[in-house]
């Protein structure tokens, strides 16, 4: 019977210690593999425009997404109560968002094209996905003077960052 003991605690130690070997070490990424830009002239005032974002996941465990925040040039944080622009981070779960606005917008819903969810404590469930910014220029002082995207997730129980870089909305193309 001791013989028996010793076996399976020896197994479930062995089971622990390789699975704190592999959530230490199979760390996983974000990668953004596309990105959208809209031409500058064309960002009018007040109108909903939705930027998609083709992202990748390569770990084993999925992460939960807690928040999307956006850095300036400056080095400050984009806050939610900017006067000159609003952005709404989004999940596309089925994955068609490149660039879309207006009337596109309103028929890809109608469709059933496109259906977005809240990106904040979104649980990540497949290696792809479409990460979408609602972005609203509310004045004509707006800049695109963004650096870094974040994104602040949990991967299992610790909290991380993944950080790219993102030059905003507009391209003077």
């Amino acid at each position: 019977m001791k013989h028996y003991k010793f076996k399976i605690s020896s197994i479930c130690i062995a089971v622990i210690l390789f699975l704190f070997y592999f959530a230490i070490f199979s760390n996983g990424e974000f990668r953004m593999v596309s990105s959208t830009a809209l031409i500058e002239e064309a960002f009018a005032i007040n109108e909903n425009y939705y930027f998609g974002y083709e992202m990748v996941w390569s770990g084993v465990f999925k992460p939960t997404i807690r928040d999307i925040s956006f850095r300036k040039q400056d080095g400050t944080l984009f806050s939610e109560k900017d006067e000159h622009l609003m952005i709404n981070a989004l999940i596309d779960t089925l994955g068609h968002t490149g660039m879309v606005y207006g009337e596109s917008y309103e028929e890809l819903v109608r469709v059933k094209g496109i259906n977005y969810v809240e990106a904040k404590n979104f649980k990540v469930d497949d290696q792809k996905f479409t990460l979408v910014l609602k972005a609203i220029k509310k004045s004509e002082n707006y800049q695109d003077n963004f650096s870094e995207l974040i994104i602040d997730y949990n991967y299992l129980g610790l909290r991380k960052k993944a950080v790219f870089e993102f030059n905003g909305f507009t391209s003077r193309n």
